[in-house]
């Protein structure tokens, strides 16, 4: 029972997880375009184009730091528990990251009119597009780190029975 609320736990965060890392890999794959982007074009899509991905991306982000800590709670002394609890950790410093050096871009790139582009905006552009590429190097470390715990927790109900 102890071992299928476990497993059960696991596959949420798993799922949740896919979901956040796939939203920062999306980014990741967007910057090597993005970078050849002059300072007008660049400022409209950071105006545009990420609507969603606050909407959606934000709660999301966070389900899957509560659902990564209920798994790693309810792993606690199992077979793949220490890694659950690292991919929940992962995760965290992911949020923390995104707010520290992504978020910060966010607010400062908010401020300006397409039509009047600081002198520095490469500097933040350089900021939030590498950021978010740092943001998806530790969200993917937590997925396979969850992943592997669920396969972990797992493989607990897998033996044969009459066998050890």
């Amino acid at each position: 029972m102890v071992v299928e609320a476990a497993r059960r736990a696991g596959m949420v965060a798993v799922v949740l997880a896919a979901l956040t890392m796939g939203l920062a890999f999306a980014h990741t794959l967007e910057l090597p375009q993005k970078l050849v982007y002059d300072a007008a074009t660049w400022t409209q899509l950071q105006h545009s184009l990420y609507r969603y991905f606050a909407v959606i991306g934000g709660p999301l982000e966070v389900a899957t730091i509560i659902a990564a800590v209920v798994f790693a709670v309810r792993a606690r002394g199992l077979r793949g528990g220490r890694l659950a609890a690292l991919g929940a950790a992962l995760f965290v410093v992911a949020l923390g990251w995104w707010f520290a050096v992504v978020n910060t871009a966010n607010v400062e790139i908010g401020r300006w009119a397409v039509d009047a582009v600081p002198s520095d905006w490469r500097r933040w552009r350089a900021q939030w597009e590498f950021g978010h590429a740092a943001h998806f190097v530790v969200t993917l470390a937590g997925f396979l780190a969850l992943l592997g715990a669920t396969v972990r927790v797992g493989a607990l109900d897998r033996r044969v029975p009459g066998h050890p």
